[in-house]
């Protein structure tokens, strides 16, 4: 046991690096840990549950740069899809879920690692939407809306202070509805998100030192 809380405590120090440097990939880090260890519906609380503790952090340094005019479009259909997919989650089975969450990493590791770089998207509402609602359903099914919300907010902001405010604003919304939903089926995992989050404001700390 003691063992697991170690990887806990090290995949929200490493987590809170990664969200503060670029302003996503701690959901990212967290589901590629947590799963190994712990059934798949306690990792996805203990991971929206850490990621809203280090979002919130944020979002109170932050807040006063928050551009909502290009968080509201893409929010609004993520939230109805997070809030449907979440309830979703809940009943799929553990063996599923896992797979289907290997498939979503293959696609983001090709993506990242061969299209990221030739691929420029141009910030419009349509654009919006489509992010939204895939940002929505990842988050929903399996607590990591944060690659599709990227594709919109990096081109729609440029300054960093302006796009750290907005996304973690946005994941703070999305990550507290999920959670809402999900924790009312599993409400036993509440120590492993305690030493979880624990690491990652000490990674967050050591970042803006």
């Amino acid at each position: 046991m003691g063992a697991i809380y170690i990887f806990l405590i090290a995949a929200g120090f490493i987590s809170a690096l990664l969200q503060t440097a670029i302003g996503f990939g701690s959901a990212i880090m967290m589901m590629s840990i947590l799963p190994l260890f712990l059934p798949q519906p306690q990792a996805q609380i203990i991971c929206l549950s850490t990621c809203i503790v280090l979002a919130a952090s944020l979002v109170a340094r932050t807040y006063k740069f928050i551009r909502l005019k290009v968080m509201i479009p893409m929010a609004i259909p993520a939230l109805a899809c997070a809030l449907v997919f979440s309830r979703l989650s809940i009943g799929m089975d553990t063996h599923i879920a896992k797979v289907l969450l290997g498939f979503v990493f293959i696609a983001l590791s090709l993506y990242f690692s061969f299209m990221a770089s030739r691929i420029c998207f141009k910030p419009s509402v349509a654009l919006a939407i489509c992010t939204g609602t895939l940002s929505g359903v990842m988050n929903g099914l399996f607590s990591m809306g944060g690659p599709p919300a990227v594709l919109y907010m990096s081109p729609s902001i440029e300054d960093r202070k302006a796009y750290l405010a907005t996304s973690q604003s946005y994941f703070l919304i999305l990550n507290v509805s999920s959670l809402l939903i999900q924790a009312l089926a599993y409400l036993d995992a509440e120590r492993a998100a305690f030493l979880a989050a624990g690491g990652q404001c000490a990674g967050e700390k050591i970042h803006f030192h």
